[in-house]
């Protein structure tokens, strides 16, 4: 399941390793939907959050609509605690945009690090694989990292099992 190519940005929220919903965010199109991103934050059993960011359009207004989606995103975390999230920037290797974008990131993690929310930032050249999303959600000492970059290799679920360092 992966973003369409009109679609910049996807929100996918997890309870363990579940699916529990899923938002696209087009910010050119729309303003940011305030009421169903309090909604899938307030979900009970929320464990994680994915930001799905595709930037193979390279779009300057893509920083843009990250601002706003953490900005939006700012009071419907701090209202809840120990939250998982990934900004996964995905489908570019363009380097400006992408230090923007983790910058941005690290931010918002040192603003809601107090309240046991950690937000990780993840790049790569293609998109973000089952297998993949799969080792982070399952990954578990991901509540102890906040405000970290990482890139992840092109890898079966068993070789980034055994390569924890690699996160």
């Amino acid at each position: 399941m992966q973003p369409s190519s009109n679609i910049p940005i996807q929100l996918r929220s997890y309870q363990g390793a579940s699916l529990m919903a899923q938002l696209d965010i087009n910010l050119t199109e729309a303003p940011l939907p305030i009421e169903p991103l309090n909604q899938l934050c307030a979900q009970d059993g929320l464990t994680s959050l994915h930001v799905l960011v595709d930037a193979s359009q390279g779009e300057p207004a893509l920083l843009e609509q990250l601002f706003v989606l953490l900005q939006g995103l700012y009071r419907p975390l701090m209202r809840g605690n120990n939250k998982q999230v990934w900004v996964v920037w995905q489908r570019s290797g363009e380097s400006i945009m992408r230090a923007g974008a983790q910058a941005l990131c690290q931010i918002a993690a040192l603003e809601l690090a107090r309240k046991g929310v950690s937000i990780n930032f993840i790049h790569q050249r293609y998109a973000l694989s089952d297998q993949q999303r799969q080792c982070l959600l399952h990954w578990q000492f991901a509540h102890y990292c906040t405000a970290q970059a990482f890139s992840l290799p092109e890898a079966p679920l068993s070789q980034l099992e055994k390569r924890e360092e690699l996160l």
